[in-house]
């Protein structure tokens, strides 16, 4: 609380008489308190070290009568005038109030005592027929120069305060001497008391903006364009709603770096919160851009007809909260189309079955509509097709070999005549077996010749192929 204060303070009378004559260069001295910092008049100031804090300079101080009641009546809260038969006692013969300001006055150097220095009052003036020493004084002090002026132009600085030593006898100095009195030298030196809180000013809360970012881009936020006419915008509190959930819990202070996992586009709201208590909001424009995916890189490949073929990439998105599709053309006419991905890895497989050479390219989609390709070759080499042959009960000859599931074979044969072999497309089909049962008039395949299918007439042998 500030106007407290252990010290003990002196109020000392110096007078010089001579042949009981009173000169001119009287004075009454008041030592106030201790002067804490005295490197210049301007700077003169007091100090409570209960608390730390300091009555200024330029602070007022009043030197007061208690009346003929002898005790402190209240201050006048309208005019800072003392109240009831109180009075500022006067000098310069009753022309001039005894009133001073911290800074006036003088300090002992060594002391740190603050001296305010007033010409001789003469106690005799305050109390017809009653023994000068008898007359009581008090002390006032104020944190403010003015107090009225203070209190009727606003006084943003705090409230106007003030504190009253205790009753005091102003001494009658000996000639050639010195009158010292000696006040509340056991407890505290003032009173504090309070009359004007400056009013509490809403803040203005300023959320910044428009942004614009990248979804997984950090972006920093700015209210410092916040404001408010009584406290410094550093010491506000400072909370956001990021989500648009109503909640002012996704970030906090003046300046927060928030990032934001997903496109977005939206008003973000700040709650701006002062020292009294006092809230204010305010909204800003929000555009999160979205970022396309990164797709790794994908090497050629060799495989086999029928051989099932595993592809296997990883990928990334700075917009964590997207989802992801993939789409691959094979390279054969076939799409797989609108394939589900997650985790940051592809995984596909794949099962060729014809040789030959061929481009792949994946397509990773997000959400939001952005795509990326990669592409690479796939060589597909034959697989090599074992066949077996045999005669049939019937006179048919049948093929046998492992085929591939899914695959069309085409049948082929040949009956050579010398070195000349011409291969035939008999058939294509599906499966592993195929029985030949030559034409209608043998195997010679020569219509019109009228031959048994066991022994041709002149057919030797005969060439199978199957591709």
């Amino acid at each position: 609380m500030l106007f407290r204060q252990y010290y003990t303070a002196i109020i000392s009378v110096y007078v010089i008489c001579f042949a009981n004559s009173v000169y001119a260069d009287q004075s009454l001295n008041l030592e106030l308190f201790n002067a804490d910092d005295y490197e210049s008049p301007g700077t003169y100031r007091m100090i409570d070290n209960d608390t730390g804090e300091y009555i200024n300079a330029g602070s007022l101080v009043q030197l007061i009568w208690a009346g003929p009641n002898g005790i402190i009546d209240p201050v006048n809260t309208v005019t800072f005038l003392p109240g009831g038969d109180d009075e500022i006692l006067k000098y310069d013969y009753k022309t001039m109030d005894a009133v001073a300001h911290i800074g006036d006055g003088y300090v002992e150097d060594g002391e740190g005592r603050l001296i305010a220095s007033f010409p001789f009052i003469d106690p005799s003036d305050y109390v017809t027929g009653q023994n000068p020493s008898d007359v009581k004084v008090y002390v006032r002090f104020f944190n403010v120069s003015d107090p009225f002026v203070s209190k009727n132009q606003g006084y943003s600085a705090g409230p106007i305060k003030w504190g009253e030593s205790e009753i005091l006898i102003l001494p009658q100095p000996d000639i050639f001497g010195f009158g010292f009195l000696n006040f509340a030298p056991e407890g505290p030196l003032y009173t504090a008391h309070y009359l004007y809180e400056p009013p509490s000013f809403l803040p203005v809360a300023n959320a910044g903006g428009p942004y614009i970012g990248f979804e997984g881009v950090a972006l920093t936020l700015d209210a410092s364009a916040t404001v408010d006419q009584d406290e410094d915008n550093q010491t506000l509190v400072y909370e956001w709603d990021l989500d648009c959930d109503g909640q002012y819990d996704d970030a906090y202070g003046i300046n927060p770096v928030y990032t934001w996992n997903d496109d977005s586009d939206l008003l973000i709201g700040l709650k701006v919160t002062d020292s009294d208590n006092n809230v204010s909001f305010a909204v800003a424009a929000l555009t999160i851009h979205n970022v396309a995916p990164e797709l790794g890189s994908l090497s050629n490949k060799i495989v086999c007809e029928g051989e099932l073929t595993g592809i296997s990439t990883i990928y990334s998105d700075s917009g964590s909260a997207d989802s992801h599709f993939v789409t691959v053309n094979w390279g054969n006419g076939e799409i797989t189309d609108n394939l589900a991905v997650s985790g940051g890895v592809i995984e596909l497989s794949y099962k060729y079955l014809y040789s030959g050479s061929y481009q792949v390219k994946i397509y990773l989609y997000d959400d939001d509509g952005a795509v990326v390709s990669e592409s690479f070759l796939i060589f597909v080499e034959k697989t090599p097709i074992n066949a077996e042959i045999k005669f049939e009960s019937d006179g048919g000859v049948k093929l046998s070999w492992d085929s591939i599931i899914g695959r069309k074979y085409k049948i082929f044969y040949c009956d050579p005549f010398g070195s000349e072999c011409n291969w035939r497309l008999i058939d294509i089909i599906y499966g592993a077996n195929y029985v030949d049962c030559g034409d209608t008039d043998g195997y010679d395949n020569i219509s019109g010749n009228d031959d048994d299918r066991v022994h041709p007439s002149y057919v030797l042998r005969r060439f199978y192929k199957i591709e």
